[in-house]
């Protein structure tokens, strides 16, 4: 880059701002009554015969000095400081790369955030320039804490863990809790305030008068070293599954959770059949909160203290399973030609290989089981346990 092409923009927004202060002094201090008294509204000259009233826009003076004061166009002074301030923002932009967002203040950014424009493809402008702004650091103490505020209630249209919360300030929380919430913090238990969210996957068809199998994930948005115990029951003000009352004495299901270890594991259990469940299909998950040292864990590498924190509570709605008839199934009795079809699909065997973990398997080939004589057989397995003495006896 040439020194010319590094001085050009300064040399050109001085001349900018040169002229525009000189109009601007030219408004307000040039107009002087140097020619003896004259109106201050449209500079038409006094005469001593015609008092303190203009013959020809009719303003009054209220005293004789003010005719011969400096007239102010204030108009145009504002004019110019306009076009002046217009003229910087337009040259902030193009050096920051044309997002008005980034001259505004954080404190602003943050009091916007309700109406941030997110959608399921990802967050609005809003919380992509915080993010940009934490990432970098740029935050100020009392800017963080009032973002904390503002993530962890949401707002009328976004309340946690939603699906419109997690699009607004999901990604917001998840910087929050990485950079901003040391376990000293007010930060930290504020962000262990926000429910985690839960996922609860049921068949789309289930015998009714079955126990119903489910698999539960869980996302949350808490600091490093945060756990809890999970324990599911109705709820009993909407009359949940199986009903209210003595479900909670007995949850369905309880499992220990540790965030950021247990991303993406599923937990797996079952519910009352589904002809026991009421008009109501909502289930309540508690969560007992508490907060381990982390860097205690991996320096001791065994059980320390517990630091339990608060209670958390979440609700979520099941898709009510439809009926599955039994199938009506019956024992082949077998012939010949159908004996040969599934020992072929067998024909690999049971296999074994020694001092591994899994020492057995069965092998199969599914392409052998697209028979037209194999359709609509269920294959059915009896499974023998054997014990492994230490000695290495079977």
């Amino acid at each position: 880059m040439s020194a010319w092409a590094a001085w050009q923009p300064w040399v050109i927004g001085g001349i900018a701002v040169a002229v525009m202060l000189w109009f601007v002094i030219r408004a307000l201090f040039a107009d002087k009554a140097r020619e003896g008294p004259r109106c201050l509204r449209c500079g038409h000259p006094f005469v001593e015969s015609q008092g303190l009233t203009c013959t020809e826009c009719g303003w009054t003076a209220r005293r004789p000095a003010d005719l011969l004061r400096t007239r102010r166009h204030w108009g145009k002074a504002v004019l110019a400081i306009t076009v002046l301030l217009a003229g910087a923002i337009t040259v902030r932009l193009i050096a920051l790369g044309g997002n008005p967002l980034m001259i505004l203040p954080s404190r602003l950014l943050v009091v916007m955030m309700p109406i941030d424009p997110s959608s399921v493809l990802g967050p609005g402008p809003i919380a992509e320039e915080l993010r940009r702004r934490m990432l970098g650091e740029d935050l100020s103490e009392a800017t963080v804490s009032a973002l904390v505020e503002t993530v962890t209630a949401g707002d009328s249209g976004a309340r946690p863990p939603g699906d419109s919360w997690m699009q607004r300030y999901g990604l917001l929380a998840d910087e929050l809790r990485t950079r901003y919430a040391p376990p000293e913090s007010p930060n930290h238990r504020r962000l262990l305030s926000i429910p985690p969210r839960i996922e609860l996957e049921l068949p789309p068809a289930w015998p009714a008068d079955e126990p119903v199998p489910a698999a539960m994930s869980i996302r949350d948005w808490w600091p490093a070293g945060a756990d809890a115990i999970v324990t599911l029951t109705a709820d009993d003000d909407a009359g949940g599954v199986g009903g209210a009352g003595a479900v909670d004495e007995v949850p369905w299901h309880r499992v220990g959770y540790r965030n950021l270890s247990s991303i993406r594991r599923r937990h797996h259990f079952t519910l009352p059949p589904t002809e026991t469940w009421t008009a109501s299909t909502a289930i309540r998950a508690t969560f007992d909160v508490a907060v381990v040292d982390p860097e205690a864990m991996i320096v001791e590498r065994e059980a320390v203290d517990r630091d339990l924190v608060g209670t958390v509570t979440t609700t979520v709605t099941l898709a009510r399973p439809e009926d599955l008839p039994r199938p009506r199934l019956e024992a082949w009795a077998g012939d010949a030609a159908t004996d040969d079809a599934v020992a072929e699909v067998f024909r690999d065997g049971l296999r074994r290989w020694a001092g591994t973990s899994r020492p057995f398997a069965i092998r199969f080939n599914p392409r052998r089981l697209q028979r037209e004589e194999l359709d609509g057989v269920h294959f059915g397995f009896v499974v023998e346990i054997i014990e492994r003495l230490p000695e290495g006896e079977e």
